[in-house]
């Protein structure tokens, strides 16, 4: 228990989230970091602080070749992963804010977080969620890049996507293969990390206002009975 403690991370010793990990790798570069699932092989496959760095390192000098400046907004929307944890922790040490997405939310509701946020990169799972989201987006002028993990197998499948909008790229061929090693990144500790979208923070189908309009209203009484700070008998669903 001691040993344990003494290797704690403090604040100041990190900074930064990414600092985080970064200092970890620093003290114990060969243990390991992360425990994934492979699908393919239907076993657990361990990765070293080491080893995720190398993929972090990645997916960092990819992102620097879009040319965002710090502070832009970095959108994720993939199944839980080691490449989750990778772009999530490449944004951060880039300087730019990470928005994560629900993997199952729906198209209206990502594309109103896509434009309140001013995203201009985007992650996503598989071509079946662009392609769902694409009509949504209508109007959109933020959006610089999307990026899809799951490479189609139909070669035809992919070359089409690719035909139909100049921003889509796939991670394969986005992503180098190797890249050279990262430092930390010099993000001010008490800059904007994350935006976080909860289940009430977009406006809802039936034209009412998100549910924070009211959480956010100070005014005693409110949540005791008292006067709602917008008409929500409009409300239908989400």
């Amino acid at each position: 228990m001691n040993d344990w403690q003494e290797d704690l991370i403090t604040v100041e010793a990190a900074g930064t989230l990414d600092g985080l990990f970064y200092e970890r790798l620093r003290r114990t570069p060969d243990l390991t970091a992360y425990r994934d699932y492979n699908k393919t092989s239907r076993t657990w496959v361990d990765s070293s602080w080491r080893e995720v760095a190398k993929r972090v390192a990645r997916w960092r000098t990819a992102i620097a070749g879009e040319g965002l400046e710090p502070g832009e907004r970095a959108a994720i929307r993939l199944r839980n992963g080691l490449d989750w944890v990778c772009f999530d922790l490449a944004t951060l040490a880039e300087g730019l804010v990470s928005v994560p997405l629900y993997i199952e939310d729906r198209p209206d509701n990502i594309a109103y977080i896509l434009d309140d946020a001013a995203v201009k990169l985007l992650l996503l799972q598989n071509l079946a969620q662009w392609t769902k989201l694409l009509p949504s987006l209508q109007g959109n002028e933020t959006l610089q890049r999307v990026l899809i993990l799951d490479t189609p197998t139909a070669e035809q499948e992919k070359m089409a996507a690719l035909k139909g909008d100049q921003r889509l790229c796939f991670v394969d061929d986005w992503l180098p293969l190797t890249a050279p090693e990262k430092k930390r990144g010099a993000a001010d500790p008490h800059g904007l990390a994350s935006i976080i979208y909860t289940s009430g923070t977009t406006r809802l189908a039936g034209g009412g206002p998100a549910c924070n309009t009211c959480h956010h209203v100070h005014q005693e009484g409110i949540m005791g009975g008292g006067i709602l700070a917008k008409d929500l008998t409009k409300v239908v669903t989400r």
